[in-house]
């Protein structure tokens, strides 16, 4: 797993397996809309590491899980930036 892209499709698989929506699992972040989940699971921006534990307990995975898949995210970003020249 080494994009944004490809962790959110790990989380919308997972939601949906525990028949949960979007608008479910804002609700429990606290937020108002699902637009923010949607951004997440597009692959369109990260998801806060303050947000794992919520989250995972809501979709019914380990904190653990979605705490190491989104550090393998990170990690290939900022490898890919680096590789680019870029900050």
């Amino acid at each position: 797993m080494k994009t944004r892209a490809e962790f959110g499709n790990f989380l919308k698989a997972k939601r949906e397996a525990a028949n949960i929506t979007q608008a479910e699992v804002a609700e429990k972040l606290g937020y108002t809309s699902a637009q923010f989940v949607s951004n997440i699971e597009r692959g369109l921006c990260a998801m806060p590491l303050a947000n794992i534990t919520v989250w995972a307990e809501t979709i019914g995975v380990p904190p653990a899980l979605i705490f190491r898949k989104r550090a393998l995210v990170a990690m290939a970003t900022m490898e890919d930036k680096f590789k680019r020249g870029g900050r």
